[in-house]
This record gives C-alpha cells, structure tokens and sequence, in this order.
C-alpha cells in the first residue's frame, strides 16, 4: 500500500519537473526569437533575494519586452505627461540560504504587467510559475536497505510554486536613452507544494538593477 502511494508522488513529482522545465524552456526559446515584435527590448538583471527578509541570497533575471502602448496624455494646458503599459516576459534563476536549516534554489517563468510614467518611474506586477529545490544544511541520515545507518547526501525536497511578484524601480533610458541602467524594489508570495500533504507559503524580496540590451 504505502509502496503504491510512494510510487504516485514519485510520478507526480516527475510530471511536475517536467512541466516547469518544459514551460522555462519554452519563454526562454519565445525571448530568443520574437526579434520581430515592436519595441524588441531585452534587460538582464541582478539582485539581492531575501527570503523572510533576512536569510540571504541572489537572483538573476533576463526580461523581455513583448508589447507595449504609448497612453501619453495632454493636460488642457497644454502640458505632457508621458504613460505607456508594457507587457513582458521574464525568466529568473536564483537561490538563498536558511543558516542550520536549508539551501534553496529556484527557477521561475511569467508575466510582468508594467505601468511606466514620466521619467521612467515604474510599478509592475505579474504572475509566475516555478521550480524550488531546498536542500537541507545539517547532515541527515537514513537506515539503509541493510539495517545500517548512512549518511544522505543533498537530502531535501522539490516543489512546484505558483506566485506574485511586485516591482517598483526606475528605468534611466526612458528619460535618458544613452543610459541603459535602472533599479528596482520587488517582492515575491509564493505558495510551494506538495509540502508534507499540504501548501507552504513564502515571501521573498529582490532589491537589484538591470541594464538594457537593446533599445525600444
């Protein structure tokens, strides 16, 4: 019985592996060769991933502009106030470490609903699909097939996540196009699972920068 239950979370775990490597794979291959979409713009990132705030760690982004609309209005005294909605993609690669507790890393792919206003200021949002893998600090141990005790390495467990991730920043090129620099503040709620028989949650916050690839 117990057998049987062992082999369907197994399976289960399998298929969900496979689907978050297929859907990374796929954004990424969509980020490569959509060149021919209006506005291409490709950013690359890095930042300072905290998970509770406290335990640290780093994640590393590449984003890519999919769409985009100029909303830019004009008072009726005569002044411009420039606004544009983007659509984007992005990928991120990261990790972070709970002292005597666990190492994580994770993987995740999404969309990113961006409002731009005067300047550059920005303030985004999106939802996001990923792998987490948490690896366990202390050593662990298991009784073998032989009635020893032996030592586990790289003992933990792999999640599939489901989240949403905020962005306020500023991109410099907006108001600058010879700057390609520009930073932001993020956070991250991410529901992990299968944790035991149920959902974890977890929040994350990113404070980075990113530079710009290529022009609008």
């Amino acid at each position: 019985m117990y057998e049987i239950v062992f082999l369907k979370l197994r399976l289960i775990k399998m298929k969900i592996r496979f689907l978050i490597a297929f859907a990374f794979c796929f954004s990424c291959y969509l980020s490569i060769a959509q060149d021919t979409i209006s506005f291409p713009k490709h950013q690359v990132g890095a930042a300072y991933l905290g998970s509770s705030f406290t335990r640290p760690g780093a994640v590393f982004s590449h984003q890519y502009h999919l769409w985009g609309v100029d909303k830019t209005k004009e008072t009726k005294k005569g002044k411009i106030k420039p606004r544009f909605w983007e659509l984007s993609l992005i990928n991120r690669a990261g990790f972070y470490n709970h002292k005597q507790n666990h190492f994580a890393a994770l993987l995740s792919t999404g969309a990113q609903f961006s409002f731009v206003r005067k300047k550059g200021r920005f303030a985004s949002f999106g939802p996001q699909i990923g792998y987490l893998h948490r690896f366990l600090n202390e050593d662990t141990y298991v009784v073998g097939e032989n009635g020893a005790v032996e030592r586990k390495r790289f003992a933990g467990n792999a999640q599939f996540t489901i989240g949403l991730q905020t962005r306020f920043g500023k991109d410099f090129s907006y108001n600058n196009p010879d700057n390609s620099f520009g930073w932001y503040l993020g956070s991250n709620l991410l529901w992990a699972m299968p944790f035991g028989t149920g959902v974890v949650n977890s929040s994350l916050i990113e404070l980075g920068v990113f530079y710009s690839l290529s022009k609008k």
